[in-house]
């Protein structure tokens, strides 16, 4: 008995201990759980289920990583990130399967929802016909770009410095520099000093504010008790 509780400690599944695998590479993680099934007695149907408990405590391990430091995670993923980049509502599989194939420059802002692809997943169905069939592709992002919420972005494209990204748009193509982009797939619909123009017209002039103190002024301004 005392070496199965020590066996589940080290995963993390014996309720007192946080769940933790004995290094980042899965080669060791293979190990210990080859090492586990075997102290564990485990065979067929309980050990699938017992696989399927430590991947869903893995993933939301990395649900809580993500969330906690989003930047930090990003870059222990390989992501290249510049400086004053901000990620809302990151999760595991944003970044795809090929994370170090990202890049990321400064002042940039990634909302909820967004997914990066670096791969095409299309070849799949035509691997027995040619097996070294591969389509995958780096993404990168210049300077002062804001992509909005459930914006998908596909291998290949290069996204220039000075864009908006509409939310919900999908990006299968370059978008140039100076350009707010939306849609499906994501076209130029405007460049980024005619938006600017537009926006100062329309300003609520809070921007400078932040936290609670912005949050009273939007509500004297739209009267909201």
């Amino acid at each position: 008995m005392g070496n199965r509780s020590g066996i589940l400690v080290r995963l993390g599944v014996d309720g007192k201990h946080r769940p933790s695998f004995p290094g980042r590479k899965r080669n060791r993680r293979v190990t210990v759980l080859a090492r586990s099934e075997r102290v564990l007695g485990l065979t067929g149907r309980s050990r699938n289920i017992f696989k399927l408990i430590l991947k869903t405590i893995r993933l939301k391990r990395e649900a809580m990583r993500a969330n906690r430091d989003p930047e930090g995670y990003a870059r222990s993923l390989g992501v290249r990130l510049g400086t004053n980049v901000t990620l809302l509502g990151i999760r595991p599989g944003t970044f795809s399967t090929e994370p170090w194939l990202i890049t990321i420059g400064d002042n940039v802002w990634i909302t909820s929802g967004c997914q990066f692809i670096t791969h095409d997943g299309g070849t799949l169905i035509f691997r027995r016909e040619v097996p070294d069939l591969e389509l995958t592709a780096p993404i990168t992002i210049g300077n002062d770009v804001m992509i909005g919420r459930d914006v998908t972005i596909l291998p290949g494209v290069n996204i220039g410095s000075r864009v908006i990204i509409g939310a919900g748009s999908v990006v299968a193509k370059d978008i140039p520099d100076n350009s707010v982009a939306a849609g499906n797939p994501a076209r130029v619909i405007k460049t980024a000093d005619e938006y600017l123009e537009s926006a100062k017209k329309r300003s609520l002039h809070l921007g400078h504010l932040s936290g609670p103190e912005k949050v009273a002024a939007l509500k004297r301004h739209f009267n909201v008790e």
